[in-house]
C-alpha cells in the first residue's frame, strides 16, 4: 500500500455548557494499514444519545477491521444502533450522525449521515464536502422553501437521515480524493459550525501549525461564541501544515497573523465550559475512541466563508425526529385546507 505523505491526525470532544456529553469521536489505523477517523453526534436524552453515538462507532471500525468498505461498515453501525433501541425501551428512538473519513494510502473517501460536517481546507479555500441531511437543508437545495421559510418551519432542526433511527439507512459517500497534496480534512458536530463560521475556521487552520493546538482553539472559539452543544473536532493533515498565500501575506479576509478579533490563538475557554478530553496522533498510530478504485475526485474549493447559524438545536433533548412522508403529507394537507378556507371567506 502507497502511503500518504506525511498524516497527522487530532481531534478534541468538548462536553461545553451541556450537562452531559453525546459525542465521540475515534481515530484508528486498521490492522490492513488503512486509517479511520470519525465524529458522531447522539441524540436521544443523555443516556440514548450517549450509548447510539459511541456504539456506531465501535461498530464502525469494528466492521472496517473485518475488510468491509466505509459505506458498509456505516451500514453495520446503523443496524447495531437500530437493534439495541429496539432491546431496550429506555434507549427507544435513539439515534447519532456519523461523518467519517477512511484514508487508503494516497487516496481517501468520506461517508455521511446526518448533519455533522466535513471540510476541506486549502492555502486560501474552506468548502465543505458533505450534504447536510436535515428538514432545512433538503428543503432549501430542492427550492420548497427559502432559507428564511425554512428557518420559520417548526422542522427546521428536524434530522431527515440518522444512523440507528430505523432498521435501514441511506449513506451518503464521496470520493475517493487524492492525499497527495498538502491540505487539511476538518469533521465536526454542529456545535462548532454553529458558532464559529468558516472564515473563522480558515483562518485559524493558516495561522496555527500544531494539530492539538488547532483542535483546543476551535472548540475554544465556538464556546466563546455562544455553542449551546457538545463540540466534537476532528482534524486529518495531509503532508506540512498549510499556510496562507505568500503574496498576500495573511489569511484571506483578515489582517496579517490575526485569529480572531481580541483573541489570541489558544485562549482560554470560556466561562462555564465542560470537560474537555483531547488526543493527538502524528504518523497514523492507532488511538481509540475518544471519551467522549477510480481516479481521485479533484474539484476546486468553493471560495468564500457561510455565516454560522445560532439557532438552538432541540434534537439533544427531546426525542430525536425524522421527517417521515405522512408528516410531509400532513403539512401539505393543511397547507391546502388554509388555502380553501381562505378562498371561500373571500368568497363569501
Amino acid at each position: 500500500m502507497i502511503e500518504p505523505r506525511r498524516l497527522s491526525i487530532a481531534h478534541r470532544v468538548d462536553q461545553g455548557r451541556r450537562p452531559s456529553n453525546e459525542d465521540a469521536v475515534v481515530a484508528r489505523r486498521l490492522a490492513d494499514g488503512r486509517q479511520v477517523v470519525a465524529v458522531a453526534d447522539g441524540m436521544g436524552g443523555h443516556a440514548g444519545g450517549e450509548v447510539a453515538s459511541r456504539r456506531a462507532l465501535d461498530a464502525l471500525v469494528a466492521e472496517l477491521e473485518r475488510g468491509a468498505g466505509l459505506r458498509e461498515a456505516v451500514e453495520a453501525a446503523n443496524r447495531v444502533v437500530h437493534a439495541e433501541a429496539s432491546r431496550n425501551a429506555e434507549l427507544a428512538g435513539m439515534g447519532t450522525t456519523v461523518v467519517a473519513v477512511l484514508v487508503s494510502g494516497d487516496r481517501y473517501e468520506i461517508a455521511n449521515v446526518g448533519d455533522s460536517r466535513a471540510y476541506r481546507i486549502g492555502p486560501d479555500r474552506i468548502r465543505q464536502l458533505t450534504t447536510d441531511h436535515s428538514f432545512l437543508a433538503e428543503a432549501v437545495r430542492s427550492g420548497r422553501l427559502s432559507r428564511e421559510e425554512a428557518e420559520r418551519s417548526p422542522w427546521r432542526n428536524a434530522l431527515t437521515r440518522a444512523v440507528g433511527t430505523d432498521p435501514v439507512v441511506d449513506v451518503e459517500v464521496v470520493g475517493p480524493f487524492s492525499a497527495a497534496e498538502p491540505h487539511t480534512i476538518l469533521l465536526c458536530s454542529d456545535g462548532l459550525y454553529r458558532a464559529v463560521s468558516e472564515e473563522e475556521v480558515l483562518r485559524h487552520v493558516l495561522t496555527i501549525s500544531d494539530g492539538d493546538a488547532l483542535a483546543r482553539t476551535l472548540t475554544e472559539r465556538a464556546l466563546a461564541n455562544g455553542s449551546n452543544d457538545n463540540i466534537s473536532v476532528a482534524l486529518i493533515r495531509f503532508g506540512d501544515p498549510i499556510a496562507a498565500p505568500a503574496a498576500q501575506g495573511a489569511v484571506p479576509g483578515t489582517g496579517a497573523g490575526a485569529t480572531s478579533p481580541g483573541t489570541p490563538a489558544g485562549a482560554a475557554a470560556a466561562p462555564g465550559a465542560g470537560p474537555a478530553t483531547a488526543s493527538g496522533l502524528a504518523g497514523g498510530a492507532g488511538i481509540g475512541v475518544a471519551a467522549r478504485g477510480g481516479q481521485p475526485a479533484r474539484e476546486p474549493d468553493r471560495p468564500g466563508p457561510r455565516p454560522a447559524g445560532r439557532n438552538r438545536r432541540w434534537r439533544k433533548s427531546r426525542r430525536p425526529r425524522r421527517l417521515m412522508k405522512y408528516e410531509i403529507v400532513a403539512i401539505l394537507f393543511m397547507l391546502l385546507a388554509a388555502v380553501g378556507l381562505a378562498f371561500v371567506l373571500v368568497v363569501i
